[in-house]
């Protein structure tokens, strides 16, 4: 089988802002522990980094796609943010797309740009690269092959000054779905839940991680209503409801991968338990230097081969467009 490829970028260059610069809650303590010993914390990084692409190489799951890193990006480690990737399947051809992220964070926007060139090389000149013309961070979108939609986070407001609330706009959203034909499921984030992938995990074999606690209840029932009720899915069988604790542990940041591996970081054996006992092969790592900006597995990866056919989307979400 053909090896999944993935964009990773070096944390070498990874380094969590002072506090009146954080992002997020997770960067303040982050620099806590950078600043304790910068040198070490920069070597931890790398050997996490290198551990987690070991796990992606060997037995031939995924290759991994560099996108340059260097000091005036110290977040590019999370190459998850700087695009959404995709295959569209419609009426048999098979089209690579892309969305390029729009950081409102102005220190960002060199890595959207990285993602632009190495995207541009790749796929012989078929593949359809966009730019958001509104803010969007891909930690804020969840391709779901099952249900075959996007979940995405958003927040009425990402600017800067609101970004550990939420750093995506709705907008964003409809524009990723005119490109791609692809349906999003949109739900708003707020503090310390800024990206999606902090409170929502997708399971290669359909199972939604949740974590439900400060989510309004607008947002609890549309999940409820979209996950579930509308494909006939049971929540007995497909949802896994996790604590606040474990989402601060990076519970719903794994990656999934086929349709029965896992990437998880350490400190949530009951969810790597309950994804053994589904059949999952879960593979566990440290990444808690890494996570001190705030992302884990699923932030500092990014898949651009998972394939969705867009003849095979069901009419009830085909309506959510």
């Amino acid at each position: 089988m053909k090896p999944l490829r993935i964009l990773v970028s070096s944390p070498l260059c990874f380094e969590p802002p002072p506090p009146e610069l954080a992002a997020n809650a997770f960067e303040i303590l982050g620099r806590e522990l950078y600043e304790a010993d910068p040198v070490r914390f920069r070597e931890t990084c790398v050997e996490e980094h290198s551990a987690e692409i070991s796990a992606l190489t060997n037995g031939n799951l995924a290759s991994t796609i560099q996108i340059p890193h260097a000091a005036n990006m110290p977040d590019s480690v999370f190459t998850r943010d700087g695009s959404i990737n995709v295959i569209v399947k419609s009426g048999g051809v098979r089209t690579p797309m892309s969305i390029i992220g729009n950081f409102t964070n102005r220190s960002r926007f060199e890595e959207a740009e990285m993602h632009r060139r190495v995207l541009e090389t790749l796929d012989t000149g078929s593949r359809m690269i966009y730019q958001s013309p509104y803010p969007l961070e891909g930690g804020d979108i969840q391709l779901d092959p099952t249900r075959k939609i996007f979940w995405g986070g958003y927040h009425p407001d990402p600017r800067p000054e609101n970004a550990q609330e939420g750093r995506t706009s709705l907008n964003a959203h409809a524009f990723i779905s005119e490109k791609t034909g692809i349906p999003v499921a949109s739900l708003r984030t707020w503090n310390p839940r800024y990206h999606i992938d902090t409170f929502l995990g997708v399971a290669p074999k359909g199972e939604l991680v949740v974590c439900f606690d400060g989510m309004a209840k607008g947002d609890r029932d549309r999940l409820m209503d979209i996950g579930f009720h509308m494909p006939n899915l049971d929540p007995k069988d497909y949802l896994i409801e996790v604590s606040a604790e474990e989402a601060d542990k990076f519970a719903t940041n794994f990656l999934g991968l086929r349709k029965d591996h896992i990437m998880m970081p350490m400190g949530n054996d009951r969810l790597a338990s309950i994804f053994t006992e589904r059949g999952y092969n879960v593979r566990q790592l440290s990444m808690r230097y890494i996570g001190a900006g705030g992302g884990s597995s699923h932030c500092s990866t990014n898949e651009i081969d998972t394939e969705i056919d867009l003849d095979e989307i069901a009419d009830y979400y085909l309506a959510m467009r």
